[in-house]
């Protein structure tokens, strides 16, 4: 991976390991990666932890597989999902094989295990985290593609709804999240909104 200012000059230069399926950067620079499958059962070392923190000079922070007991967590298959909030200093990820959402402070260190979430909203593919503390987004779950479920950690409630522009459902999305700001993009447009 390159790690570019903002003229585009490359600043450093470090390996990422294989198969990225999430990217985020936190508040104090710190890259957050998390891999799929391919990556975590494939032959590179740093993605075989399934979620790792790397300083921006590639030094790495934290390694979810050799740091988490996985005899009391639950380990990870594929990183569906990955949000860092920079407002609350925390990283969110959600994951296969049990899909539990838990919530780590930027050491790595596991704060809050949310448990499962409910089995209509596994397999989602960007995770938003409103301002309000127990309020998520999710984007096209196993159950309900082309939707944004808004999901209550609280209450274990969860609402769906249906993606338009301009009076027309949107197919085929794609999403990123970081924080507050979910990004939704298909083949022709992009959109970016804040919860």
């Amino acid at each position: 991976g390159l790690l570019l200012d903002s003229r585009g000059k490359i600043v450093s230069k470090f390996k990422l390991g294989d198969a990225i399926s999430n990217i985020d950067v936190d508040i104090n620079g710190h890259l957050w990666i998390g891999y799929f499958d391919e990556g975590i059962f494939g032959e590179d070392p740093l993605a075989n932890e399934g979620l790792v923190s790397l300083s921006k000079d590639g030094e790495v922070l934290f390694k979810f597989h050799s740091s988490i007991d996985s005899t009391k967590r639950y380990p990870i298959d594929d990183c569906y999902m990955l949000n860092i909030d920079n407002e609350n200093q925390c990283v969110w990820a959600c994951y296969y094989r049990e899909f539990p959402l838990i919530k780590l402070d930027l050491t790595g260190r596991v704060v809050d295990n949310l448990s499962k979430l409910p089995p209509a909203l596994c397999g989602g593919m960007a995770l938003g985290k409103s301002v309000k503390e127990e309020i998520f987004f999710i984007l096209n779950s196993y159950s309900h593609k082309d939707s944004l479920i808004e999901y209550n950690f609280s209450s274990k409630k969860y609402k769906i709804f249906n993606i338009e522009c301009e009076g027309q459902q949107l197919k085929d999305l794609a999403g990123f999240a970081s924080g507050s700001q979910i990004i939704l993009y298909d083949d022709f447009s992009i959109w970016s909104t804040n919860f």
